[in-house]
Order: C-alpha cells, then structure tokens, then sequence
C-alpha cells in the first residue's frame, strides 16, 4: 500500500546519550519542525568485507559494521518556527536527539542522530529560501511504529 506523504511531520525530541526503545521514544516529548518539503532516505547500510581465499582462488565476502546513514531533507524556511530555530541550534553542539517522522498514515519512524547541517539556501523570485538539514542517525536501526 503507498502512503501519501502529504501531511507527514519530522519531529525533535530530548537529548538522549544511549540507544532507546520503543517506550523511551514514545514517552518523549517532541516538538515538530515545521515546512518540511523533502526528507531522505531513512535507513543504514551493512559493510561487505572480502578476503582473497589462496587456496580455493575464491574470494570470500562476509559482511562487516552497521552505518546508520546521514538523513537529509529540506524545509521551507521559516525564521518564526521553533522546530527550525532548535534545528539551527543544535547543528551548533554535539548532543544526540531522538526524532519522530509521523506518515500521513499515522506510521511513526523513531530514531536518534546529531544535526550534521543546517543552512539556509536563498530562493529566487519564483521560490522561497530553503533550510537544508542532514542528520546523522545514532545507535542502531529505527524503530516503525503502525498506528494504533
């Protein structure tokens, strides 16, 4: 079934310093960034190592560390809304915060990361000025929730 995205949120929630559950993420309180008009991809990836095997002449692949990835999106920028004031805040520090993008559908995907960016991109006179985030993700895989 596709989802729409119309009406989706990303969401910022507390600083956190290990990996969380579903119950520590769902008991967080989050505030949403608002004028969201594209999120990427929101998944990591698995290494592949190799190892030449002299004796077969075969080449032998086994996977290796997890990488959460670096999420990216963009928003229209907005200097009025405090979701996006937070998110410029933060890119400033280190801290981990958990983050909640909620579907349209009501599917909630929860994970923690660290503001890598965020600069605001100058529209033209036929666009407005963009914010550009990217978020490195933190502790694991992200956790989807279905509604309830």
């Amino acid at each position: 079934m596709a989802i729409p995205n119309r009406g989706s949120t990303l969401s910022i929630g507390s600083v956190v310093t290990a990996a969380q559950n579903e119950a520590a993420f769902a008991a967080d309180t989050f505030q949403v960034i608002g004028g969201l008009n594209e999120l990427g991809e929101i998944s990591g990836e698995r290494g592949v190592g190799n190892v030449a095997n002299l004796n077969s002449g075969e080449l032998e692949i086994f996977p290796t560390s997890y990488d959460p990835g670096t999420i990216e999106g963009t928003f229209i920028s907005d200097p009025s809304d405090t979701g996006q004031a937070t998110l410029e805040t933060v890119a400033a520090g280190e801290d981990s915060y958990n983050f909640v993008y909620e579907l349209s559908s009501g599917h909630k995907v929860y994970f923690t990361g660290f503001v890598t960016k965020a600069n605001i991109t100058g529209g033209d006179h036929e666009s407005s000025a963009m914010l550009t985030v990217g978020i490195a993700r933190r502790f694991g895989r992200p956790i989807t929730v279905a509604p309830e």
